[in-house]
């Protein structure tokens, strides 16, 4: 009851203040963008290394950043899920629109407006914001969720059991994961390609947990944007814990840093086709 009616106040004042916001949100996507760009300039010597690579390097590259462009419909289809159970009757081009121009919010020092952006945009377009805010929520838990899932799945045959027997009593949230489960095994994949093409690293069972377990630390870090640095030092000391026969750490920090240009090129890229497809239809 408490929170249900500070939640309402919070809404009145948004909705009585909704063109200021829409100011705001402008200067804060010019913010964001920014902020990526000094991601990107942080890894400069980094990017300068992949510009000499030969062609088939390149190429590679090229690839995998399309492949974690197209993971981000995984999340849209997650949230269009979410959003379809709890009864806010938007289609799937709808939910692409509120989750493509909002992605890059998450560079923002505070690592949580992207959530914030969604809820403007969906206010504009005259959506529930109770149902919206609800939704966002429940994406949080499906987020981290899932990546307990896939370590717990990469831990042993019999938990992968009993989350079987779970998935099975527990139809909803086999039907609300599901996507966020692909979106993760796809960015696995990307980064076990980079580590395996580039460095000759192959991947195991323990990498796939310190994987999820980063994810998940990143996340949850407050004023992280987008968790960069966190979830690379989560990742190579859950590693260490868990693997008694680590491999190149070099080799694996290179692979992380590569990874992380992959994936705020991808998150780029996503904004530019909401941008381009959206703002542009106008």
């Amino acid at each position: 009851m408490f929170l249900q009616k500070n939640l309402d106040k919070f809404l009145n004042v948004v909705k009585k203040n909704i063109n200021i916001l829409n100011k705001l949100g402008f200067i804060l996507t010019l913010l964001s963008i920014y902020f990526l760009f000094t991601k990107l300039d942080f890894h400069s010597e980094e990017i300068l290394q992949i510009t000499q690579l030969n062609n088939s390097h390149f190429f590679f590259l090229t690839f995998i950043i399309l492949i974690s462009v197209a993971s981000n419909f995984f999340l849209v289809k997650g949230f269009y899920n979410i959003l379809k159970f709890a009864n806010t009757f938007v289609n799937f081009y709808v939910t692409l629109r509120l989750y493509s121009g909002s992605q890059i919010w998450k560079y923002l020092p505070g690592n949580f407006f992207h959530f914030i952006k969604r809820n403007i945009d969906s206010l504009n377009l005259k959506l529930d914001q109770k149902k919206m805010t609800m939704a966002t929520i429940k994406e949080m838990q499906y987020l981290i969720m899932s990546c307990l899932i896939l370590s717990i799945i990469a831990y042993n045959l019999l938990s992968t059991l009993v989350l079987f027997i779970l998935f099975i009593y527990f139809k909803q949230y086999k039907f609300n994961l599901f996507p966020y489960i692909l979106f993760f095994l796809t960015q696995f994949f990307i980064f076990t390609l980079i580590a395996n093409y580039l460095f000759g690293i192959d991947s195991s069972r323990a990498f796939l947990i310190a994987w999820c377990l980063s994810w998940i630390v990143g996340f949850v870090t407050p004023g992280s944007p987008g968790g960069i640095g966190i979830r690379e030092l989560a990742l190579i000391n859950i590693l260490s814990a868990i693997s008694n026969n680590i491999m190149n750490v070099d080799a694996i920090i290179s692979s992380l840093v590569i990874y992380r240009i992959v994936y705020i090129c991808s998150d780029l890229f996503f904004f530019i086709f909401s941008f381009l497809k959206f703002n542009t239809a106008k």
